[in-house]
This record gives structure tokens, C-alpha cells and sequence, in this order.
């Protein structure tokens, strides 16, 4: 009786470490910065922790078609929400420094910025990516389709780049909102609740903060954050 019961714990240890290595090693570490805590000391010093860490940073894009994969090594990618003058600043560290970011904003900050920002947003090295503040499950198909369409072709339109990423609240699980999100044309997108993840147009991001130490980013961008759910993007 002992032997079958060691048999069976032997096997359950399988079957969890397996989880564990699946979750750990497969799922994108995708950094999520608030541009309105933007802090440039802190952010360069982030950035040098991780190439001292041998992390590559990579596009979004890239990082998403890795997980599609199941084979993302160690690359990860650095995504900003929110817009305001520090994108100036923001923008002029992605040159120097040859970074892949993504920016996301919505339709009507963009649109009512008293900031020069077409021009600027146009000609930068940053990609841009649709945010969403409603709560896409909780819509009715119609509003669904308006969410994820309209702010995409205004923003194509006004900036002349193509919108790859929305970043969106689910509220309830609505399947139909990932189909939304794959059929608008949408390569990847961040689910900001704090259930995600399983789906490259649900992908659950870690939330980044200026005051983040050395010890608490590598905890993050380790995979145990994605583990256990301990982060919410909000």
C-alpha cells in the first residue's frame, strides 16, 4: 500500500514540476511601465540590469510570435501605457539606446494632446499600441467591434503606422473578445486584469515601477509573478 501511495505522490510531483517548467520557461515576460511615473534614472538602471542578465530585449511582436512557439529563451519585452510630455524623454532613451518599445495610448488622449505629437509619434523608433479602458467582455458585440476597430484606424490614419497590440480589461471571460481582437488584425494583446494569460491575445503583463529594486525585478521577470499571480497590471 505504502509503495502504490509513493508511486502516486511520486507521480503528482511529475505532473506539478511539469506545470511549473511549462509556465516558467514558455510564458513571455512582457514589462509594463506607467509613463506617468516615468523616471529615467530608474528605468536606465532596469535596463542595465537585464542586459548584465543576458535578457535580450526584444520587440513585442517578436516576443509574441516566440510564445507562439513555446520557445521564448531568455528575451522579453518593454511595454509603456499613457501619454504625456515624458514621452519626449522617452523616445530620445529608445534611440540611444537602440530599444524596441512599445507605447500604449488611447484614441482620445492622443487625440486632444496639446503636445505635438503627431510628427513626433510618427517619425520615433517607438511602436504604438491601442489602450482600451473599458472592460471588453462585459460589451455587446456591436460596442466589442467598435472598441477594437474604430481607435485602430484613427490612430493608423493620424500617425501613418500600423497598430499590431491593444492592451484591454476583460472583466468576465468572453471568448468572443480574443476572436475580436485576432479578426480586427491585432497580433498579440495584453490582458490587463489580473487573470491572463494561454493566449497570444491574452497575454498577461508584469507590472514594472520605478521603485522596483534589483532583487524585485529579477523576481519578476523570473516567471514566478506569472506563477502565481501575485502581479495586476491595473
Amino acid at each position: 500500500m505504502r509503495r502504490y501511495k509513493r508511486i502516486f505522490i511520486g507521480i503528482l510531483l511529475v505532473i506539478i514540476g511539469s506545470f511549473l517548467f511549462f509556465k516558467l520557461t514558455f510564458y513571455p515576460p512582457i514589462l509594463l511601465y506607467r509613463l506617468s511615473e516615468f523616471n529615467p534614472e530608474a528605468f536606465l538602471s532596469h535596463i542595465k540590469f537585464i542586459r548584465e542578465n543576458n535578457f535580450r530585449i526584444t520587440s513585442l511582436e517578436e516576443l509574441a510570435q516566440a510564445f507562439n512557439r513555446k520557445n521564448t529563451g531568455k528575451s522579453l519585452a518593454i511595454a509603456f501605457e499613457g501619454l504625456n510630455k515624458d514621452v519626449l524623454e522617452l523616445v530620445k532613451i529608445a534611440k540611444e539606446l537602440n530599444l524596441s518599445l512599445v507605447l500604449f495610448v488611447d484614441k482620445e488622449s492622443l487625440k486632444n494632446s496639446s503636445l505635438n505629437l503627431k510628427d513626433i509619434l510618427r517619425n520615433c523608433p517607438l511602436e504604438i499600441g491601442i489602450l482600451c479602458d473599458k472592460e471588453l467582455g462585459e460589451l455587446s458585440s456591436f460596442q466589442l467591434q467598435k472598441e477594437v476597430f474604430l481607435p485602430k484606424r484613427f490612430i493608423e490614419e493620424f500617425l501613418g503606422k500600423k497598430i499590431k497590440y491593444i492592451a484591454f480589461k476583460l472583466g468576465k471571460p468572453n471568448r468572443e473578445v480574443l476572436r475580436a481582437i485576432k479578426n480586427t488584425g491585432y497580433l498579440c494583446g495584453l490582458n490587463l486584469d489580473r487573470l491572463g494569460g494561454g493566449s497570444i491575445f491574452s497575454l498577461k503583463p508584469i507590472r514594472i515601477t520605478p521603485q522596483d529594486s534589483k532583487e524585485l525585478l529579477r523576481e519578476k521577470i523570473s516567471g514566478f509573478y506569472y506563477l502565481f499571480g501575485r502581479d495586476k497590471a491595473r
